[in-house]
């Protein structure tokens, strides 16, 4: 189903490889029998497809009454809003009763169009998330949930529910490639400054929704890597229950290797987070504390001895990994008196470290290097903890650490090993060193990049006002954001009212606009209602309204 005219090398990635598969297939299906794909899907993907329902039919824009699908998987928008409409309607009455749709699309409004980056290729037109929302409702779907895709759902890397929080460490651990090298950056928190920290939904790469009339996912986010080997390539997820879990990502793949390491360093008298392996996953609890990466830096910058014996203390623990070994499997000459393992498990990243009350305890111990030196475990994990960390060089260079642990002379043979060895096989370099060198982040576009989202809350207001014809306008909040959109909006869109929380405020007035409590909210038609909250505090509001029942607002 791949499209005429998309012949260029990143178009060639999703066609030709099953990286254009993560966007659905991170997902548990409830009916594996038969699955009707529409829109843009990749060759590779619909291999895929094939392994996992017993038969996969493609639409042609004819009537398909008469089957039944346990799945319909939409790539792309369809055309207009009407024929994404008249297909929607279509398709439910195609599904079985324990059967989800999955629709992706690229968001208009998304952080990496906003940079200036091109959408991928001719899928009909683009929408923002309220026009999405207008075709589900217009299609008499009132139950459908949204997931932010992140870059984009060609070549995915990240998946969040909608009203997910991601704080700053969560986001500066995330790579995000995009297509334009001249558009790249690393990371949405550094672009967003302000917004960082709060629902980043709207401003997400693509949008998937599902419909699946027995809740669907209970997932709150989960985080991949496509591009590696499919036997390898696994997706982490964790759920609104805080229970986590790590799964094969492709049909065929394995991660009984990651729980086979976790208990081995177990055995080995480490800490390990607590997992269980069941029906080709592992399951965990997802544990709230902080990243060893994370109290290594932050230690750093108040107390350089404690950082120090915070290194020592990691260190101690990979030597007690593994037995020692007297043979090395090293592929360059070591200097004399070498320590070699058994086995180097090279996840034992301070980034892969959890850090509690003085303990370290570890997790997602995925790749294990057989009679190899113990420090390469040690290059490994600083190469990570600075890339994740790099304001940590302000108060202890690299340079010190390396020469504290004599790996100055040894460094770039690591290095060149790791790439060659390590590196290439655990990311598919043969096939993605082009990709990478391509279009890998280049923080030098980040001052351009910012520049341009400067301007995001008026690109965000554009869509302010859809759907609001006929409606009564109802702003949320009576504080500094409510007098600029009234000096901005309030003479061709002037409220019929505004509601605040603090009862100090009510049955006063801004204006001629009366403030009233929330409450009176439940005394309206709520299709009556065009709400936009006008506060900083968006994602609490915004769970405020929907706990009173209230799904379709904007945000000023």
């Amino acid at each position: 189903m791949a499209k005429a005219g998309h012949n260029d090398y990143l178009w060639q990635i999703y066609n030709e490889t099953l990286w254009g598969a993560a966007w659905f297939s991170w997902y548990d299906f409830p009916d594996c029998g038969r699955v009707l794909v529409a829109g843009s899907i990749g060759r590779m993907a619909l291999t895929e497809l094939g392994r996992r329902f017993g038969a996969v039919d493609i639409w042609n824009g004819s009537p398909q009454a008469s089957k039944k699908y346990g799945a319909v998987l939409v790539g792309g928008s369809l055309g207009s809003m009407a024929d994404n409409e008249a297909f929607l309607r279509e398709a439910v009455t195609m599904l079985t009763v324990g059967g989800v749709l999955l629709w992706v699309a690229d968001n208009k409004l998304g952080t990496r169009f906003l940079c200036g980056d091109k959408h991928f290729g001719d899928e009909g037109e683009y929408f923002t998330r309220s026009q999405w929302q207008a075709m589900f409702k217009q299609s008499g779907l009132r139950s459908v949930k949204g997931y932010g895709l992140m870059p984009g759902w060609h070549l995915l890397r990240n998946v969040f529910a909608e009203g997910c929080l991601l704080d700053r460490g969560y986001l500066q651990r995330l790579e995000y490639h995009y297509v334009a090298p001249e558009n790249l950056f690393r990371d949405e928190h550094e672009l967003l400054g302000e917004f960082a920290g709060t629902e980043l939904f709207p401003l997400a790469g693509a949008f998937l929704w599902e419909y699946h009339r027995a809740g669907g996912e209970r997932l709150l986010y989960a985080d991949m890597y496509g591009d590696k080997p499919p036997e390898e390539a696994a997706v982490f997820m964790r759920f609104v229950d805080r229970i986590a879990v790590k799964k094969p990502l492709y049909s065929g793949g394995s991660v009984t290797h990651i729980y086979r390491h976790g208990e081995e360093l177990r055995g080995r008298g480490l800490r390990v987070v607590s997992q269980k392996y069941a029906n080709g996953r592992i399951t965990m609890p997802y544990l709230e504390l902080p990243l060893l990466a994370d109290v290594m830096a932050d230690t750093a910058a108040r107390d350089e001895k404690a950082f120090w014996d915070l290194l020592d203390g990691w260190w101690e623990c990979i030597l007690q990994s593994s037995a020692r070994s007297a043979v090395s499997a090293f592929p360059l000459s070591l200097p004399v008196g070498e320590i070699i393992l058994a086995k180097v498990y090279a996840d034992m990243s301070p980034t892969n470290v959890f850090w509690d009350g003085g303990e370290y305890v570890f997790f997602d111990q995925e790749y294990c290097c057989i009679d190899y030196p113990a420090r390469f475990a040690l290059y490994r994990g600083l190469g990570s903890l600075y890339a994740a960390r790099p304001d940590l060089a302000k108060y202890v260079p690299l340079q010190r650490v390396q020469e504290h642990y004599s790996l100055t002379d040894i460094w770039e043979d690591f290095v060149a090993v790791d790439y060659k060895y390590f590196v290439g096989k655990a990311r598919n370099l043969n096939l993605f060193d082009r990709y990478n060198r391509e279009h890998v982040c280049q923080s030098r576009q980040m001052e351009k990049n910012g520049h341009v989202l400067s301007r995001l809350a008026y690109l965000m207001e554009l869509d302010l006002f859809a759907g609001s014809e006929g409606k009564k306008i109802v702003l949320f909040g009576a504080g500094e954001y409510c007098r600029r959109y009234l000096q901005r909006h309030g003479k061709e869109h002037l409220p019929s009212f505004i509601v605040d929380n603090d009862a100090a405020k009510w049955h006063t007035f801004l204006g001629t606009v009366e403030i009233l409590p929330p409450g009176v909210l439940k005394d309206f038609d709520n299709e009556g209602l065009h709400i936009i909250i006008c506060c900083s505090r968006t994602e609490a509001i915004g769970r405020q309204l929907r706990n009173m029942g209230l799904e379709d607002y904007r945000i000023f």
